[in-house]
């Protein structure tokens, strides 16, 4: 209890740091950053492994990072979907505010009142261990978000369709669908690690049907299909394959991340034209320049969102946060007016900031304490539950901050609503569960 009064402190002493420096324009770049790192640092240790907290958290100050080192070097548009760079004027401001969005997430996610004792990531291994091995309802609860899509976008609309599905909203069925994608690989993978070799077959065909899907709709999601390949196939026994293996990963996943790029391009879309095209595909030097400028372009348009252009009304925060569906909520009245332009919607981080420095500050501790009152409860669940639920948190929040990267705050938030639907309901399942165990004990026994 000492140690997390003790942590709470510390954060706050760096973050008022940060605040000040913030608002006095002073020493802002190296110092944010450097407190940034320590803050980020800190709930890592105190967490002991890679969860939702800290996986958004390093996402957001890295995505900073490399953003602003790239953009001192930036000198064309290629890879973007706007003609403006980001000014010089506005890379430090912009490089802090990525560096205070993930301070104060972690900082919010330390304010919770009752925190409990986290297993570090050997303990977890250890207890988790084949939990999901014997389980072929995994298998086939992973499957659904793919029959999902298949159902909200239209089996015709993925085989063969005029446009690259570039439309501002796509149906509901199909946007969770495609999001509850992510949670399905990272569960289906830990399913297809611990199988034989016949149930392994049948995981990576599981895992080969998704990249079908995120191929027909020139996702960018196809990127984390190497990603989980590696995983499954990963083995601490040989140095060599484990080099092997990396190596291999890290240019699949760079091939996959380019060829979305490429597929957008072509004039008819589908899986019957990708396929068809698939022979035509070069990769020259300038396409890994706009592949690359495509990935750190999150920088350019939040430094953007935040301070070039103009300021949101305050109103507009409140639909961007509100539950309720967008007609209800008024969203599709301000729609627009939170673009770029027709194809780069304004981007979290940077609406964030621009709805005032106190806002920013507020909105990003509240999703930290969201995001730490669900770890908690996570850890308080049955074990094979946790594993799960684990999972789940850790996929959605790094969902949340990717879709902070370059799309709207809107769009970012209901990811935080999704994720507290499901620890609601679970939280609701397993109390019934306690409460029907309890019930079941012979009644001389309770008189005990």
């Amino acid at each position: 209890m000492k140690k997390s009064q003790n942590l709470k402190l510390i954060l706050l002493i760096l973050c008022s740091i940060a605040i000040m420096l913030q608002l006095t324009d002073t020493y802002v770049v190296p110092v944010i950053p450097i407190l940034a790192f320590i803050v980020v640092l800190l709930i890592f240790i105190q967490k002991r492994r890679i969860n939702g907290i800290t996986s958004s958290c390093a996402i957001i100050f890295l995505s900073g990072f490399i953003g602003y080192f790239s953009a001192q070097k930036k000198n064309s548009v290629a890879g973007t979907s706007i003609g403006i760079i980001l000014p010089v004027d506005y890379f430090n401001k912009t490089f802090s505010m990525f560096c205070l969005a993930a301070m104060f997430i972690s900082f919010g996610s330390s304010l919770r009142k009752n925190a409990n004792s986290y297993y570090s990531a050997s303990a977890l291994n250890s207890i988790n261990k084949n939990l999901v091995s014997n389980n072929p309802s995994t298998y086939l609860l992973s499957l659904m978000p793919l029959f999902g899509a298949f159902i909200g976008f239209g089996f015709s609309q993925l085989i063969s369709r005029s446009t690259h599905l570039t439309i501002q909203q796509f149906p509901i069925f199909a946007r969770v669908s495609l999001a509850a994608s992510l949670i399905a690989l990272g569960v289906l993978s830990l399913w297809t690690k611990q199988q034989t070799k016949l149930l392994r077959f049948i995981g990576f065909l599981g895992i080969f049907c998704y990249a079908l899907l995120f191929f027909s709709l020139s996702s960018r999601y196809l990127t984390f299909i190497p990603i989980c390949v590696a995983f499954v196939c990963f083995k601490k026994s040989s140095r060599l394959q484990t080099i092997f293996l990396l190596f291999v990963s890290v240019f699949s996943t760079l091939f996959c991340y380019m060829l979305p790029l490429f597929l957008r391009s072509l004039t008819n879309h589908g899986f019957v034209p990708y396929a068809a095209n698939m022979r035509s595909i070069t990769f020259r030097a300038t396409d890994f320049q706009a592949a690359f400028q495509n990935f750190i372009f999150s920088f350019d348009v939040n430094g953007l969102t935040a301070f070039s252009i103009q300021e949101f009304p305050l109103r507009d925060l409140l639909v961007e946060v509100s539950p309720l569906p967008g007609d209800l909520a008024g969203w599709y009245k301000i729609s627009d007016m939170h673009r770029l332009n027709s194809a780069t919607p304004a981007a979290a981080i940077g609406e964030a900031m621009n709805y005032g420095f106190i806002n920013f500050i507020l909105l990003f501790s509240i999703i930290g304490l969201a995001m730490g009152y669900m770890q908690d409860k996570v850890d308080s669940f049955p074990p094979k539950l946790r594993v799960y639920s684990n999972i789940v948190l850790t996929s959605g929040s790094v969902y949340f901050a990717v879709l902070c990267l370059q799309y709207n705050l809107r769009s970012a938030i209901r990811i935080i609503y999704y994720l507290f639907v499901y620890f609601f309901l679970v939280k609701i399942t397993v109390n019934k569960k306690s409460n029907d165990s309890d019930n079941n004990f012979p009644l001389d026994y309770r008189e005990m």
